[in-house]
């Protein structure tokens, strides 16, 4: 374990040339969870859009890399470059990878084509005995591609991995599906318990959010308040750095815009006054709004989340007013701004109505 750690925080996150920021609870559970599983299972990830679930797995195919009895790798279903959708510490591994996919078509084959893949694998390397650990990021690209439901895809996996575990001698195969699409992770958990685990990721906790902002070279006086507007989200955080130049404002009044956006077409759907909506739906209770109306288009906009029990998180979620016991706001900002907007009864609010919320 301490040799995983060490070699995941040596890890340079690519876009931004900085060493990758803790995560060692994560990486425990993953053990624990996964890797120490007696039977080959599918588990899916999900979590907040922009907590790190992309780059810890990245991170992750990297700090295994080396060991005996496992091999690991990242395949990014968003991207169309084969050289850039594989990530594979092993270089000759990697080529011939991309090379497999090539001649079968395109990323989104793989998990389809999954026996076709390890075959060709296994006859080029030597695989046997040794466990098989498949990430593929954001799976319901390949999913809508195929036109493939949920419950049938899950079922045909679970067939096809432990076949070609009987059939190549492998130790396991574990599946990992990424995703950030919670109307997917709704069918998904209903498929849990039969061949499928579906754990949830986070953003950093403060200690570990405050050493990216260090690395970020962030301003020393913005720590606080983007702690308590993103939550510890790194994604958003990065492209404060990358895209706002650390204008807080600029970035929050997209924010503002978003939420006005998504709530206005929800009054124009379903044809109710923003008035009504403001005064009976709207409210910072996260478990409150979750058994709202206007709940389901606030999930499907990943600004509201539901939240998975202690025993299936990889990480630790810190209590605080935007989290509550089953759905959480996916950082804390919505809560202010929804906040703002009941207060002021009416969506016409700024920047400044927020930050008073805090």
């Amino acid at each position: 374990m301490s040799v995983v750690i060490e070699k995941l925080h040596s890890y340079k996150i690519p876009e931004l040339g900085i060493n990758f920021v803790n995560r060692v609870f994560e990486i425990e559970q993953v053990f624990k969870q996964i890797l120490n599983m007696e039977i080959s299972w599918i588990h899916v990830i999900y979590g907040p859009w922009g907590c790190g679930k992309s780059e810890f797995f990245k991170a992750l195919t990297y700090a295994i890399y080396g060991f005996e009895n496992i091999i690991a790798m990242y395949i990014d279903l968003t991207e169309n470059e084969f050289t850039k959708a594989i990530q594979v510490p092993e270089i000759n591994l990697r080529k011939f990878i991309q090379e497999v996919i090539g001649n079968l078509g395109s990323t989104f084959s793989i998990i389809i084509k999954l026996y076709s893949f390890i075959k060709s694998i296994f006859d080029k390397f030597q695989l046997k005995g040794r466990k098989i650990l498949i990430i593929i990021d954001e799976i319901t690209k390949s999913l809508d591609y195929y036109r493939l439901s949920i419950r049938d895809f899950v079922s045909s996996l679970d067939k096809k991995i432990h076949e070609i575990v009987e059939e190549f001698k492998l130790d396991k195969i574990f599946p990992i599906l990424i995703t950030s699409d919670l109307t997917a992770i709704e069918k998904f958990n209903k498929e849990q318990g039969k061949s499928l685990s579906v754990l949830m990721m986070w953003h950093l906790p403060k200690n570990d959010y405050f050493k990216l902002l260090d690395k970020l070279k962030c301003p020393i006086d913005l720590y606080e308040i983007l702690w308590k507007l993103t939550g510890g989200c790194p994604r958003i955080t990065i492209d404060l750095k990358l895209k706002y130049l650390w204008n807080i404002e600029y970035w929050l009044s997209n924010v503002i815009n978003n939420v006005r956006e998504v709530i206005e077409t929800y009054c124009r759907f379903f044809e109710k006054s923003i008035v009504d909506v403001i005064k009976k739906e709207l409210t910072p209770n996260p478990d409150e709004i979750a058994f709202k109306p206007i709940s389901k288009i606030f999930l499907e906009n990943n600004i509201l989340i539901r939240l998975k029990p202690k025993h299936a998180r990889l990480s630790t979620i810190e209590n605080d007013s935007w989290v509550g016991e089953y759905y959480a706001w996916q950082i804390p900002t919505y809560m202010y701004v929804v906040k703002a907007i009941s207060d002021k009864d009416s969506l016409d609010i700024t920047y400044k109505d927020v930050i008073e919320q805090i």
